[in-house]
């Protein structure tokens, strides 16, 4: 690589993981049992981001990402002849933190350091039980009610020169100004919501169920850890207000069937769903000093008003023999944004949906041919599979960043013992070596060259796994 940044913090791109989970479930009788989930896990990341890849400096982003988080969640289940049910409550402290420098040259050189802190605690209390009227008719009805906390830190200093900033180690740096200061989580916001869900279920026949759905979804407010106040313009009122909830109503069809005694099972499903204030993420180039050329970037998440989402999805699974299995899955969804207003103007027809190709689909054969190994019983089982993904769009207007569709082809050989204690394989991934975009970053006016960055999928590997379950 031509890139000069290979360090953040002294740190070479580096990741570290660690996270622990505990599920303790006790059993009452025959119709009573209880659960606990308990979860923890951690990261942090130094990520030194050359956008230029240049051996000179152009645009450069070194950063530390930290991620904190833990959950709990109690369950009580209840399963009786014509009533079942779970009733549970869910708790979740989250903490991210990202703090980083924008190295940008040009006619006034400057390193802008950002620091996002980002405190979430969420409660839930949940319901979701079905009765079944005859053997052939039930109904299902459940809800969740949500409370969902969110405290931000947010601040952005501007510093002169390429040498970067205090934080990111250049304690000689001079200062330029201040440009957005939300310290201490001064920046804060409460949403509640009872989201419900209710299901209708027909058994037609042994081999055939039908059943209709409505469920709404909501996912909380918030702040964008990158927020720029002078750069993207916003007023104190606005910065503090953050974005809003989007919420979700889904209505859904399906038909779950057999055939041939059970050997052949398939799921067919049509839904649509109605999305309000769609959150959308994403960075954009910006101005901060008014002199009409951008200087940095920032992250904005706004609130699209409204948007409809229509789709079918099939599964099927075939056991052609005891031993062999064939598995596929298709997916359509139409995806449109109704409205979407910018600077007062709805630019809905201008806008698509990001990540969400029109056509998904995949197939996977398995085959187990029984093999003892050193006197141990087992299989080994022969898997190919392959993949296939629609055009997609990075953004939410076409850009060069925006892939085609494209298929993956993966194959495994996989030895398990018969008490499936012991499994090993080899497995080969993308085996037609497919070139494919995944994500990036596109700042055609930042920095003296401007900045399109893509990262890619894997390309075709191979590797061995070992397994032991105590």
């Amino acid at each position: 690589t031509r890139a000069n940044l290979t360090q953040a913090l002294g740190h070479d791109q580096e990741v570290k993981s660690h996270g622990v989970s505990a599920l303790v479930e006790y059993r009452f009788n025959d119709q009573f049992s209880a659960k606990s989930i308990t979860a923890s896990r951690k990261d942090k990341s130094y990520a030194p981001i050359d956008f230029d890849a240049l051996p000179v400096v152009d645009m450069e982003v070194p950063a530390l990402y930290t991620n904190k988080q833990f959950s709990q969640e109690f369950q009580l289940t209840y399963t009786g002849e014509r009533i079942q049910g779970v009733a549970g409550l869910y708790y979740i402290d989250a903490n991210a933190y990202n703090k980083f420098d924008t190295v940008l040259a040009g006619l006034a050189p400057t390193s802008t350091f950002t620091s996002g802190d980002i405190d979430t605690k969420a409660w839930a209390a949940y319901f979701d039980g079905s009765y079944n009227f005859t053997d052939a008719f039930s109904l299902s009805l459940g809800g969740r009610y949500t409370v969902d906390e969110r405290t931000a830190s947010i601040y952005r200093q501007i510093y002169l020169g390429l040498a970067g900033t205090p934080e990111m180690g250049n304690p000689g740096a001079v200062l330029f100004r201040t440009d957005t200061d939300f310290r201490n989580g001064t920046l804060q916001r409460k949403d509640k919501k009872f989201t419900p869900r209710v299901a209708l279920g027909y058994k037609v026949n042994a081999d055939h169920n039908v059943y209709a759905s409505y469920s709404e979804g909501f996912k909380g407010g918030g702040f964008d850890p990158r927020l720029n106040m002078v750069g993207t313009r916003l007023t104190e009122a606005q910065a503090r207000a953050g974005y809003e909830p989007e919420t979700i109503e889904t209505y859904e069809l399906g038909l779950k069937s057999a055939f041939n005694g059970g050997r052949i099972t398939t799921n067919a499903a049509v839904f649509y769903s109605d999305y309000k204030d769609v959150q959308i993420p994403g960075s954009v180039a910006i101005d901060t000093n008014g002199d009409g050329r951008d200087d940095s970037f920032a992250g904005v998440t706004t609130n699209a008003g409204k948007a409809k989402i229509k789709g079918v999805e099939l599964e099927a699974i075939a056991n052609i023999t005891r031993d062999f299995t064939i598995a596929g899955m298709y997916s359509y969804i139409d995806a449109d944004y109704k409205e979407y207003i910018v600077a007062g103007v709805n630019v809905a027809d201008q806008r698509v949906f990001q990540n969400t190709p029109k056509n998904s689909a995949n197939l996977r054969a398995n085959y187990d041919i029984a093999l003892p190994i050193m006197g141990h019983n087992g299989k080994v089982s022969l898997i190919g599979s392959v993949s296939y993904k629609g055009a997609t769009n990075q953004f939410e207007t076409v850009s060069l960043l925006d892939q085609d569709s494209y298929k993956l082809w993966d194959a495994s050989i996989v030895w398990t013992r018969a008490d499936g204690k012991i499994r090993a394989g080899i497995h080969g991934k993308n085996l037609n070596d497919e070139r494919y975009k995944t994500a990036g970053y596109l700042f055609p006016t930042l920095g003296n060259e401007g900045t399109l960055t893509a990262f890619y999928g894997n390309p075709r590997t191979v590797s061995a796994t070992l397994e032991y379950r105590f």
